[in-house]
């Protein structure tokens, strides 16, 4: 009796042990692998369209550029910034305008220009309109970016000539051809 006792107690012993070793092991091993393939995913580079107006401002037209994935809403407006390759199309966010900051929180890209951007506001409202759909437009391109919010010297100002930016701005289709 002894001998059965003996490996009775061993075999429930065993039995106890060895499950929570295992599920242990188990999770620790999915959550390393997740992991390491969330930081795998994100590719070095993007092709994005950089968007710009037609020569009558009547919609915009994307030039793809191949831009840095390490900071792509940066990236993309220092592109914007440069102005289109083509002659057939034109930059319409006045010269001499600088990006202060850029970041994306909560799939919103907040972006903070300098108050050379202001220049634009003499132009009407067709122009507004264009100069701010060529940011948000380019920067919803962005997988990470779902609407933006423009800042102008690290302040919302609300209006940008009769234009309501007070809050973050979506993408218009309507504007891109």
């Amino acid at each position: 009796q002894e001998t059965v006792e003996e490996t009775t107690q061993e075999i429930t012993e065993e039995t106890t042990e060895e499950p929570e070793e295992t599920t242990e092991a188990t999770e620790e091993t999915t959550e390393e692998t997740t992991t390491e393939e969330t930081q795998e995913v994100k590719p070095a580079e993007i092709t994005i369209p950089i968007y710009f107006s037609d020569d009558q401002a009547q919609y915009m037209k994307g030039e793809y550029r191949t831009i840095s994935n390490d900071d792509p809403v940066t990236n993309a407006v220092n592109e914007l910034l440069k102005g289109p390759n083509s002659a057939n199309l034109y930059a319409l966010i006045p010269e001499g305008t600088k990006l202060l900051n850029a970041e994306i929180k909560n799939n919103v890209a907040y972006v903070d220009f300098s108050t050379d951007i202001l220049e634009g506001v003499a132009g009407g409202s067709t122009l507004q309109r264009f100069i701010i759909y060529t940011i948000v437009n380019t920067l919803t391109e962005i997988d990470e970016v779902d609407a933006v919010q423009i800042l102008i010297d690290g302040k919302n100002v609300g209006t940008f000539g009769d234009f309501e930016i007070g809050s973050p701005l979506y993408r218009d289709i309507n504007m891109i051809r």
